[in-house]
């Protein structure tokens, strides 16, 4: 597996992992609670810790994925052969020039259109 690969598929579980990491320490600071290893104060200061690194990887993932969306999407938006609004402005002033053309001929024709 290439490394953005691993690399995406890894941010897309982030979330998931967060929660499990926070449930998870979450109980197991509780038990030590219990068994007088941590105090309630020493307890929510790693839980706090804990959640703070874990919103800091969140969030530079979550910086790092709408990066990457917004250069595939720049990239898409480019390569599409979609015309410009000068390129249809262009266009349509070249219409209203031949429509014009066609008007005079057709009037010196004696034709009316």
């Amino acid at each position: 597996m290439d490394k953005k690969t691993k690399k995406e598929l890894e941010g897309l579980g982030i979330g998931v992992a967060s929660a499990v990491i926070v449930g998870v320490l979450a109980t197991t600071v509780r038990k030590m609670q219990k068994e007088g290893k941590l105090n309630k104060r020493e307890g929510e200061k790693i839980i706090k810790n804990t959640m703070a690194q874990v919103n800091a990887a969140s969030t530079k993932y979550a910086g790092e994925a709408q990066e990457q969306v917004d250069k595939v999407l720049k990239a898409s938006v480019k390569a599409s052969p979609f015309a410009t609004k000068k390129e249809i402005r262009d266009l349509n002033a070249k219409m209203d020039k031949l429509m014009k053309m066609q008007k005079a001929g057709a009037k010196k024709s004696g034709r009316r259109r």
